[in-house]
């Protein structure tokens, strides 16, 4: 597991084994039991070369006011700007007629036209276990249907009916669904977009349902979209009046300050960064983990392999019964073969057949 301390901050290596490793074999059981559901954000498009969505919103403004990034002045004014004011408001700015200097949809359009990563192919392999029926983003690009390959199908409020039929099995799953819509659309990205349209979205009753019954991952997502957090700690405060719990992953790392932030102590910074953001997510009934998206889900995907071969451990010594006690070395040769054979449970039988 040292795999995992590795991808933790500095700070927090010395917690990996007590408290982070219990928290990924959680996790890979609930996968492999189809319990766990994704909400991925933009943190995942980040690791595509993507902006975050701070990062768009200063874009927007260096494009509204023709700002380069070689104006170091005008640049720092616009970063102060995008700190005082919420994305979803600069968005709203951008986005009226007569103000932005080229057509918004197509300035997004340019913006997210991204590669996938390797966290995208991670997300296929676990869709291709169908360990995945529905996975969830607020992201407006095609990144997690690529990562998953032809079955993936996208799910807008346009497309509801591919949404039922994937329901009812009729044809392949898992569903990708955009709450926000995507480029395509009618997408949600303003102010107004989110508080008054948003909520009205039958999209975000399927969440909200989800949301309910299932554990949950927070991928690259930080709750920030006024309509999904309402939600989000409604729902929450209807499982603990009725005294119900269920288990919400957040997935983010702990980012060092910047080189010119004036901070010296970055270590004691990064400390306070860490207690403050552990309890603010604690309050919300979630617990943190603070790596990257690529590194959670390498963290994940090794141990549900390691979760795996445990479960068929355990099944392979209750099936060869006394075997597996004189010759231990029956159940590893046994495992190394069924591992390297890919067809893991044809291959089983096919040994097992063999060692009885």
């Amino acid at each position: 597991m040292s795999a995992i301390a590795a991808a933790l901050p500095p700070i927090l290596k010395a917690e990996a084994t007590s408290t982070f490793v219990p928290y990924f074999k959680k996790l890979a059981s609930l996968l492999r039991l189809r319990r766990l559901q994704f909400l991925c954000g933009a943190g995942l498009s980040c690791e595509s070369g993507g902006p975050s969505f701070r990062e768009l919103a200063l874009l927007m403004l260096q494009e509204l006011f023709q700002v380069g990034p070689g104006d170091k002045e005008g640049m720092t004014h616009l970063r102060r700007l995008v700190s005082t004011f919420d994305p979803t408001g600069i968005a709203e700015v951008c986005q009226k007629g007569g103000v932005f200097k080229t057509d918004f949809k197509e300035f997004l359009r340019d913006r997210l036209s991204l590669k996938t990563s390797r966290s995208h192919e991670i997300l296929g392999i676990f869709a291709s276990k169908g360990w995945i029926e529905r996975l969830y983003t607020t992201n407006f690009d095609a990144l997690i249907e690529d990562g998953i390959g032809k079955v993936a199908i996208p799910v807008t409020d346009n497309h509801l009916e591919e949404l039922r039929r994937a329901e009812a099995k009729e044809i392949p799953t898992p569903a990708i669904i955009h709450l926000h819509n995507d480029l395509g659309g009618d997408y949600l990205i303003t102010e107004k977009d989110l508080v008054v349209r948003g909520l009205d979205s039958p999209l975000l009753k399927v969440f909200q349902a989800d949301l309910a019954r299932s554990a949950f991952v927070f991928l690259g997502y930080s709750l920030s979209d006024p309509n999904l957090k309402s939600i989000y700690l409604k729902t929450n405060e209807e499982l603990e009046r009725c005294k119900q719990s269920k288990a919400t992953f957040v997935v983010a790392p702990l980012e060092r300050p910047e080189m010119d932030s004036g901070i010296r102590d970055v270590d004691e910074f990064l400390h306070r960064k860490w207690k403050v953001a552990k309890a603010l997510w604690e309050s919300r009934g979630a617990t943190l983990i603070p790596m990257t998206a690529k590194d959670f889900l390498e963290n994940l995907l090794d141990t549900v392999k390691e979760v795996g071969l445990e479960a068929k451990r355990r099944e392979l010594e209750e099936r060869l019964g006394d075997k597996a006690d004189k010759r231990p070395d029956l159940v590893k040769i046994t495992l190394d073969a069924h591992v390297d054979m890919k067809r893991e449970d044809e291959a089983l039988d096919f040994l097992l057949s063999i060692w009885h």
